[in-house]
């Protein structure tokens, strides 16, 4: 929380009042991963992963495929049969692998992943140590910040 005389800066640069090409470019440094997940209810998994990049015309798709690919890799999870399944054919912790595959593939400098524990079991929250391991495997150079948000 930033006090009264305090202003809010990403990447060195305050964000208070930068023009829309600059807030665009610097949301394009940005990725989030929150327990408000997104996915469209009507898309299958890989529908949900490959919409954003298809709306942005990148990465091409081959490459949205390769990384979601080795994304569902690392947690064990067959491509094939998994993609093709939608949200409420999911639990929580397969939606949050979709939603950070998508994550992936935006390659994002600075990554802020919200309660991802919350609502997995213990077993689960075990795996989401390759959330970790992925994101500093692709973006070694990059930030990740966990935030964990509950009203006391």
């Amino acid at each position: 929380r930033c006090e009264a005389a305090e202003e809010l800066e990403l990447f060195g640069q305050p964000v208070r009042n930068l023009s829309a090409r600059a807030r665009q470019a610097l949301r394009a440094r940005l990725g989030a991963l929150s327990p408000a997940i997104g996915l469209i209810n009507n898309l299958n998994a890989w529908e949900n992963i490959a919409l954003p990049a298809s709306y942005h015309g990148k990465p091409p798709i081959a490459e949205v495929a390769a990384i979601t690919g080795e994304v569902l890799s690392v947690f064990g999870l067959e491509a094939r049969v998994f993609l093709n399944r939608v949200p409420e054919e999911l639990g929580k912790l397969e939606r949050k692998i979709v939603a950070f595959a998508r994550l992936m593939i935006a390659g994002p400098e600075l990554a802020i992943i919200e309660s991802l524990n919350d609502g997995l079991s213990r077993a689960e929250c075990a795996r989401v140590a390759g959330f970790e391991q992925e994101y500093r495997r692709r973006r070694p150079d990059g930030t990740l910040v966990f935030v964990d948000i509950r009203e006391e």
